[in-house]
This record gives structure tokens, C-alpha cells and sequence, in this order.
């Protein structure tokens, strides 16, 4: 049926009954439609597709004639005449979609829509029940662009308060006023110990020494709190302690979990970027734009060039589904995850629910989603697509000094040459050993070479593959199939049967049906043979049968070539004469052969070779250069194109295309708009939008999270989520405010931080007040300092400084020796063993599922999401973990011995009562160096009466029964485990 025919038909079922033209045997077609077809779309598809259903999915009705030809989303649901057209008949068998998603029809019934389909699909059903369809939502971006996130930055001046005294700069203003308008008052300032351990963790993620509390203490200097901030911003610990942050946003991970958890071989060098980063205070900016598009842009020095490679990593990091076999759906299963982490990580927005249809909060129609995966579909992510298996990913190398270059490309040739001459002194050897050992069995065989058979037509010599008996062999080359013959004649010195032989190479493209004939003394046979398959005998020979041979006469065995496909090789033929049990004839050897003392030697001097051989290449190995750096990083697509809007996120349902471009709503003018090459994959037009200072989200949402980490919580409480289902800011103008000064800076992060730390609002102590909290208990005015849980990694690092353990040496891989897989997936490997290592927290190996233990009890970041903001629980195990870990226990033992020796520096043996001053000094030196302060005195008098009652019960001890751990250690612990030590005042 043509499209004009369709067209008409359209227009006269959607006229109504009386326009249908009648049809001879419209009868027959209205009762196949009411038995067959009708109680099949009511039973099966009415609930999702009708008048009666809740939400008519996919905008498709079938309780109509004119619902089902004019379809929904997909289009044309039946094409009259059409069955290959009729997407209706796909679905029903499971082609595309799959309907009813209940489970498939009986093919019976198929069957009739088919019939139905082909016949003109005959539907008496004109109209269609009337339904109140919701109206359609469409996205105003001219009021999307009304909402707060996405207002220009503006720099709002310091607002006037009441109590001129009390800001230090002019953050504090901005608090005072939101605390004035609501009848409160500040907190008091936190003491000067509490304050300096609070610019510790926050600054570099370590207490403060007991010798750096007191020395701060003692200062008076009016610049005394800057100093202290300035010399922690330079400290290398600042990049280890903020860097960390970063990688919670990248979802940083060593390994990639999912369904194959493979090794990030080269992820680190991602973190030890980000870390620099931090330490060098690249401008954020920059930052942006590396990770973004790194690769792309230009670079002064091969340092700045692989920063900018390594960078790239941050869309390489997400967990990805290897093993998928539908590579289009896990090429945009990968996009997705990008455009997402893009979205929170640099705009606090969730754009990945824009996959299937508009956003359903925010202004951001699906077309801005595919705009964006344009960009990433044109980024080359995973190599493999084309495998029907696993996939990985690419690894980039590095820019490296020439001489590194050429000292590592003469390594790998002289490896591969050495390897290769290894290969070949093997295979003699092997040679050579089958060549003694049958002489040494004495198996009495006759062979005959493809160099002395009879042959008829042209065969082709060949040496092509590595096995072969002689010279070489022969193959018919594929031509003149029946008139090529092989003839092999053999003289039989004694009457006996022979196993027959037929030596040959194998392969796919080998003949599986070659005749082959044998003459013997009964009669003559025919038998066939496959070549594709490995010979099993020495992996040179195949028996086609055992037969008898008169003595002095001649064995003839043809190799044919008729009615074979693929090619026929021809190579020797060899006779082994058997026993009346069938086993092969052994004759008698003598020791003394020369023959065979000539073959014993080549077998001994081609071992010794092989074993030279392998000697120099451990050597060569031993000595070899360092390999030339590489890093997980993404590169420009063979294929660059825009995307097609995939219809309800379902990548086999294409839609129009959507050009590459940005998020409209985030466009604060048409000047911003990105022109993007055709050539390129668009990402450095991205990179250089989202680090504009026109864009309205970028340095709000990152100067938010600095906020979040160094006060507890930020201006806006959801760090990633600055749209409609996000909470709204606390203090706007002063979050505008802190952007702006951020932009002006040069996007300097140490200048963003240093001028939180330096207000007055950063240095309020946590002290409760009845009528603030009442007022505001969530203190989302900041009348006071948020009392805060120290970080997983500030809590494990604490632990290893205080027992005087902790490594500092920065940089380097944790999964330096895993192999592809971080376990191997055996029955016999079933966990991730980490070493044990006393590095920063920062430097431990992040593998999916296996995350280290005390990280993951204390709410560490799942590396499977972008996560501003941890979860902060308070539960058993992480009592527990503290109170009976080895690693705690060990660390308290190994800080009571740094307690002890500073004690015994300045121990005075004649001062009075010595036993009690002693243990006093003892749990004062403690306090300090565990919790930065004094003991109160009730919990001195404590302490001390349980050292000196424990130094009593070790007296009464005989030798082989003492503790484990001593009774300062014991204390020690106690304070590891205390609530104090893991928060943050």
C-alpha cells in the first residue's frame, strides 16, 4: 500500500464510520477482528494505552483506529498492508521493544496481527473514548533563568549592622546581619586550643603537636592567627588534606568495579594531579578546564602538557559496565554518567535525570542533555567497543624526556628480537627431542615427504605455518577442485599392519571432507579427513586408519581433492607398523648408535642454548629502563557527530538530532553561546563555558563547597544540588559575595579559604545557647561553630601521627603488582588483601567494593558517586572499631613509648611523692598530644589513680603473664576511642 493510499485511509478512519469505505468482505474482517484481535489490545494493552489508563505511556493509544496509525513517540504503531512497517507487530515479537512487558504472546496470536496487518488491518473502532489528557509541560527558559542559581554573580557590599565592633571582615558582616534581623547573638570566640586544632584538621587534616598548641598559646601578636594560616596553606599536607575533597567529587577509585572490578593502573597519577593542584593553588579556573579538556589545549612545557592529559582522568574515574555486549548501550550508559558528573561536580546540577525526558524540576529540556552527550560521544572513553565481550579503556602516554624515549624503544626491540630467538631455540629443541625420542622407542615407521610423492595438477608449495615435516608442504591452493591428486608410494619391507598416517597444518580455512584413498594387500578404501582440526599425533600427524600390507609390495595412499571447500594440504605420509595388540613395533636400540649419540648431543646443546637465551633476557629485563608513563585519560573520538535525542532514554529509539551546545538556562547571555568546531568533540568549547565568570554556577557551587568543608555546612546545605529540589542559600548575597572575591582573586582557592579562617564567624566557639537554639536549632544562622565529626581520614591519620608513625612521603601507586583484575575472580582469591601501610589516608588504594575498613566504617565518600557532602552516622561499629583494632591498640602502645621518653627528659628522680608527680606529668603530656589540651582536674585525679592502681597489679603480675598493653597505653586508647578525639569543636 503506497502513502497516499495510507494517507486517505488515515483521514477516513479519523472522519469517522460512515466515511469508511465498505469492503466486500467487511464482514469477515469485522468478526477476525472482534475474536482475534480486540480482546487481545483490551486485555494486554488497554492498562498503559487507553482511556482507562492512569498515564498513557509513550503518548500511544490502541483503543482507536486512528491511536494506532497515528502511534505515539515512536511513530506509526500499524501501517495498513505493511507488517515490516508496523511497529506494533516488533513489539509483539520482541524485536525492539518488548509488549506486553508481562511476557511474550503465544505465537499463535502473533500470527493473527500479522494476518491482521497484512490483510489492511481492518479496525471498526472510529473514535476513541475521550480522555482528559494532562497538558503538556513545556520549559520556559525565560523564568527557568528568574530562579537564584541562575541569576548573574553579582558582588553585594558588606549590609550595615547594629554591632560595628563584632565583624572582623566583611563575612561576618553579612552573618551579623541575618543574626541581628532575627533577635540573636553570636557565640563567644572559641578558646585559642580549640580554635588552633579546628584550623589544623580543617587546613592540613592533622592535630596540631603539643609543642605547636603552646607556642600559639603563648603568642599575643596581632598576626599571630594569620601566620599560623599562612604557614598551613604552604604546608604539602594542605594539597593531601583539600585534594581529598576534590576526589570525593571526581569519584576517584584505583579500580572500577561493576561487574569486572579491573585495576586503575594509572589512576593515581590523577590524584597526585588534583593534590599539586592543591599545593600549587592552580586557579580554579584552570582546573575546570583541564579536567574538561586538558588534552586539548595549549601547553607551554611537557609538564604543563601532561598535566593536562592526566587531568582528563576526572570523566575516565566512574565504575563502567565492561562486560555489556550491547556496545551502543554501554557507550551511552558511560556518556550519561559523565554529562552527570559534569552537571553536579562543577554546576550542582542533576542533568542525568534529563536522559528520558525534560527535567522534571529544573529548567533543562532532554535536548540540552543530548547537546551535551554529543560532546561526550565524541570523546573516545573505552576502546573494545567492537568486542562482543569486555571492553577497557585507553591509556595515554605521557610526554618524556628523549632519552627515556629512545633508551625504552631499544629495550622493547631487543626484548621482542630476544623473545623471538628464544621462541625459535625452543621449537628446535622440541624438534630435536621428538627426533631422539623416537629414535631412542626404535617405533619401526615408513614416511614418505610431499617432495617425493607422485602429484597431478599444480600444487603450491608453502612454508607459511611454523609445523611442517621437510621443507615444507603443499596445498591445492583452492583451485581445480577434483583434478588435483597427491599419490604417496611407500615399499612394505615386511608383512604387518600399519597404522596410515597423514601429516598436515591445520586451520579455519582448511577442507573438512578430504577424500583420501589407501591401497593395501585386501582390497583398496576411501575414508575422509578434516584438516581444520589440530593433528592430534605430535600435533603433526593424523591416523586415517590401521591397515594390512603384504610384504614387498607398495602402499599407495592419494590425497584427492574433489568435492572439498577450503584449502587441501598435502605434507608427508608415514606408516608405523603395529603388533597383533595394536601397539606400535619397538626394535632394538643400541645405546652405542652413533646416530643416536649424535642426536642426544644436539638435544644438549640446543637446552644449553635456551637456557643461555633466557639468562640475558632476565638480564636484559633486570636492567631494563623505566617504562615511559602513561595515564587514564580521554581522547578525541574517531567520530565526531552530534547525537540523536534517544525517545525516553532507550538508546535503539532514536529521535532528532540535538547539535552539540550547553545548558540554555545557564546562559546568561547569546555571547556565551559556544560555536563548536565540526572536527573536534566540543569538549574545550564546554571547558571554556563552565570556567567563564559569565557562567552563574561554576564559582558559587565550588566556593559553596570550601563553605561546606570549613564551617559544616553550606550556604546551600545540598553542595550538589543547587536546582529546584535543592535547599535554597542561607546567606545568598554573601554567597554571591564570596564568588565574586573568588573570580577576582584569580579563582584562587588559599585566598578563598585563608579569608574564611580569618573571620570572626570561623573563630566562634560550638557552646550551646537555649535561646538560639530554640530560635534555630538546625543553626543555620551561625550563631555558633558547628560542632563537626573529623573526617575518616583525619581520624585514621591522627592515629598513626599521635603514635609518632605517620608517612608523609607524597605520590606514588597503591596498586602497584595487581594484575587486570584487582582478584582474580577464582574460587581460590575472593578478597581485595591490601598491604598494610602507615602513608596517609589520602594515598591508600580506593578499590570499589573493597574499600579499606576503618574509611569505610567512619562514612567515607562510595567512589560510585559524585559526594560533596558525607553522610554522618553515629553507630556501633564505629565504637567498636576503635575499641578492639590491632591497628588502635598498636598505635596507643607506640604513642604511651613517645609519652614515656619525652617524660623521662625531663623525669626529676629527688622531687617528693615522685611516683604521683610522675604519672601526673604523664597524663598531662597526654591530653596535649592526643586531644591539643589540658586534663580537667577530675579527669587528671581519674587518670592518674588508674596508672598508679595498674602499676600496683603489674607489680603482683609474674613476668609471662603481663598485659599486653601498658597502663598509659591503656589510657591512650581510651582517649582514641572517646568521643572528643573523633570531633571537631
Amino acid at each position: 500500500m503506497n502513502r497516499m493510499v495510507f494517507a486517505l485511509l488515515v483521514v477516513l478512519l479519523a472522519a469517522g464510520p460512515m466515511a469508511r469505505i465498505a469492503s466486500a468482505g467487511e464482514a469477515e474482517d469485522r468478526d477476525f477482528f472482534e475474536k482475534r484481535i480486540r480482546p487481545v489490545l483490551v486485555k494486554h494493552c488497554y492498562e498503559c494505552h487507553s482511556a482507562e489508563s492512569k498515564e498513557i505511556k509513550g503518548n500511544l493509544r490502541v483503543d482507536s483506529a486512528p491511536g494506532l496509525l497515528e502511534g505515539g513517540d515512536s511513530g506509526p504503531s500499524v501501517v495498513p498492508g505493511e507488517v515490516g512497517e508496523s511497529l506494533l507487530l516488533e513489539a509483539l515479537r520482541y524485536e525492539t521493544f518488548e509488549m506486553p512487558p508481562a511476557g511474550r504472546l503465544p505465537d499463535n496470536v502473533i500470527a493473527d496481527f500479522e494476518k491482521w496487518i497484512k490483510s489492511g488491518a481492518f479496525d471498526p473502532r472510529a473514535e476513541a473514548p475521550p480522555v482528559e489528557a494532562p497538558a503538556k509541560r513545556t520549559i520556559d527558559l525565560e523564568a527557568g533563568r528568574k530562579f537564584w542559581a541562575f541569576q548573574p554573580v553579582r558582588r553585594h557590599e558588606a549590609p550595615k549592622v547594629s554591632d560595628g565592633d563584632w565583624p572582623a571582615t566583611d563575612i561576618d558582616a553579612f552573618i551579623l546581619a541575618k543574626l541581628e534581623e532575627a533577635g540573636l547573638q553570636p557565640s563567644p570566640d572559641a578558646d585559642r586550643r580549640t580554635l588552633l586544632r579546628r584550623l589544623y584538621f580543617d587546613l592540613v587534616g592533622l592535630p596540631p603537636t603539643p609543642a605547636e598548641v603552646a607556642a600559639f598559646v603563648e603568642d599575643e601578636s596581632d598576626d599571630a592567627l594569620e601566620r599560623v594560616v599562612d604557614r598551613l596553606l604552604e604546608s604539602p599536607q594542605f594539597g593531601a588534606h583539600w585534594g581529598r575533597h576534590w576526589l570525593d567529587v571526581a569519584r576517584y577509585a584505583d579500580s572500577n568495579g561493576g561487574d569486572f572490578n579491573a585495576t586503575f593502573h594509572n589512576a593515581w597519577r590523577y590524584r597526585d594531579y588534583v593534590i599539586d593542584a592543591f599545593n600549587r593553588d592552580k586557579p580554579y579556573d584552570v582546573f575546570v578546564r583541564q579536567q574538561i579538556a586538558g588534552d586539548l589545549l595549549p601547553s607551554e612545557s611537557d609538564d604543563e602538557k601532561a598535566d593536562g592529559i592526566i587531568a582528563t582522568g576526572f570523566l575516565m574515574l566512574g565504575a563502567k559496565m565492561l562486560s555489556e555486549r550491547d556496545k551502543m548501550k554501554l557507550t551511552m550508559d558511560v556518556v550519561d554518567e559523565q554529562v552527570n558528573t559534569v552537571g553536579q561536580a562543577f554546576m550542582g546540577l542533576t542533568l542525568g535525570c534529563a536522559r528520558c525526558h525534560d527535567h522534571k524540576f529544573d529548567p533543562i529540556p532532554t535536548a540540552d542533555y543530548y547537546a551535551l552527550a554529543g560532546i561526550f560521544r565524541s570523546t573516545r572513553t573505552l576502546q573494545g567497543e567492537s568486542q562482543q565481550y569486555v571492553s577497557t579503556w585507553p591509556r595515554r602516554e605521557l610526554p618524556a624526556p628523549a632519552e627515556q624515549v629512545a633508551a625504552v624503544e631499544k629495550y622493547e626491540a631487543s626484548k621482542q628480537q630476544l623473545e623471538s630467538t628464544i621462541k625459535a631455540a625452543k621449537k628446535q629443541h622440541d624438534d630435536l627431542t621428538k627426533q631422539l625420542a623416537k629414535l631412542k622407542s626404535g617405533e619401526r615407521s615408513l614416511m614418505v615427504d610431499d617432495a617425493d610423492a607422485k602429484l597431478t595438477g599444480v600444487w603450491k608449495p608453502s612454508t607459511y605455518t611454523p609445523t611442517f615435516i621437510g621443507k615444507g608442504y603443499i596445498h591445492d591452493d583452492q583451485s581445480e577442485k577434483g583434478e588435483k591428486f597427491a599419490e604417496f608410494t611407500i615399499k612394505i619391507p615386511r608383512a604387518a599392519t600399519y597404522d596410515v598416517q597423514l601429516s598436515y597444518t591445520a586451520g579455519g580455512n582448511r577442507a573438512s571432507n578430504i577424500p583420501i584413498s589407501i591401497k593395501h594387500a585386501d582390497a583398496e578404501v576411501e575414508v575422509t579427513l578434516d584438516e581444520s582440526i589440530k593433528p592430534p599425533i605430535d600435533g603433526l600427524f593424523a591416523s586415517v586408519g590401521q591397515f594390512p600390507f603384504a610384504e614387498n609390495t607398495e602402499a599407495v595412499v592419494t590425497v584427492a581433492t574433489r568435492g572439498t571447500e577450503g584449502y587441501v594440504i598435502a605434507d608427508a605420509v608415514r606408516l608405523i607398523e603395529l603388533d597383533k595388540d595394536g601397539k606400535p613395533v619397538q626394535a632394538e636400540v643400541d645405546p652405542e648408535n652413533e646416530k643416536l649419540k649424535q642426536a642426544q648431543a644436539k638435544v644438549e646443546q640446543a637446552e644449553a642454548e635456551v637456557k643461555r637465551l633466557e639468562t640475558e633476557l632476565k638480564t636484559l629485563e633486570k636492567n631494563a629502563p623505566p617504562p615511559l608513563p602513561r595515564a587514564i585519560a580521554v581522547a578525541e573520538a574517531e567520530k565526531i557527530a552530534d547525537c540523536e535525542i534517544c525517545v525516553r532514554g532507550e538508546h535503539q529509539n532514536l529521535g532528532p538530532v540535538a547539535p552539540r551546545g550547553v545548558l540554555q538556562v545557564a546562559l546568561t547571555s547569546d555571547d556565551l553561546r559556544p560555536e563548536f568546531e565540526s572536527g573536534s568533540s566540543g569538549r574545550r568549547e564546554l571547558a571554556e563555558w563552565l570556567a567563564s565568570e559569565q557562567h552563574p554556577l561554576t564559582a558559587r557551587v565550588y566556593v559553596n563547597r570550601l563553605w561546606h568543608h570549613l564551617l559544616g555546612q553550606g550556604i546551600v546545605a545540598s553542595v550538589d544540588n543547587f536546582g529546584q529540589l535543592g535547599q535554597r542559600p542561607t546567606h545568598p548575597e554573601l554567597l554571591d559575595r564570596l564568588a565574586a572575591d573568588f573570580m577576582a582573586d584569580g579563582w584562587s582557592t588559599k585566598r578563598a579559604i585563608r579569608r574564611i579562617v580569618l573571620s570572626r564567624v570561623y573563630r566562634l566557639s560550638s557552646r550551646h545557647d537555649d535561646t538560639s537554639w530554640n530560635a534555630d536549632p538546625e543553626n543555620r544562622l551561625l550563631w555558633r561553630a558547628n560542632r563537626r565529626r573529623l573526617p575518616a581520614e583525619a581520624i585514621r591519620d591522627s592515629i598513626l601521627a599521635i603514635g609518632g608513625n605517620l608517612d608523609l612521603s607524597p605520590g606514588g601507586s597503591p596498586v602497584e603488582g595487581l594484575g587486570t583484575l584487582v582478584t582474580q575472580n577464582t574460587s581460590e582469591e575472593k578478597e581485595f588483601k591490601p598491604t598494610v601501610t602507615q602513608r596517609r589516608s589520602a594515598y591508600l588504594p580506593i578499590i570499589r567494593s573493597e574499600l579499606p575498613t576503618m574509611l569505610a566504617v567512619f562514612d567515607f565518600a562510595d567512589p560510585d558517586l559524585v559526594t560533596g557532602r558525607r553522610a554522618v552516622t553515629n553507630v556501633p561499629a564505629q565504637a567498636l572499631l576503635l575499641l578492639n583494632s590491632p591497628f588502635v591498640m598498636e598505635q596507643a602502645q607506640k604513642a604511651a613509648a613517645q609519652v614515656k621518653a619525652a617524660q623521662s627528659d625531663t623525669a626529676n628522680s629527688d622531687t617528693a611523692n615522685s611516683d604521683t608527680a610522675e604519672s601526673g606529668a604523664l597524663v598531662d603530656r597526654t591530653y596535649e598530644l592526643v586531644l591539643s589540651r589540658q586534663p580537667t582536674e577530675s579527669e587528671r585525679s581519674r587518670a592518674i589513680a588508674f596508672l598508679e592502681a595498674s602499676r600496683a597489679a603489674d607489680a603482683a603480675i609474674v613476668e609471662g603473664g603481663r598485659r599486653e598493653m601498658s597502663p598509659l597505653a591503656q589510657l591512650i586508647h581510651t582517649l582514641f576511642a572517646s568521643t572528643e578525639f573523633r570531633m571537631l569543636n
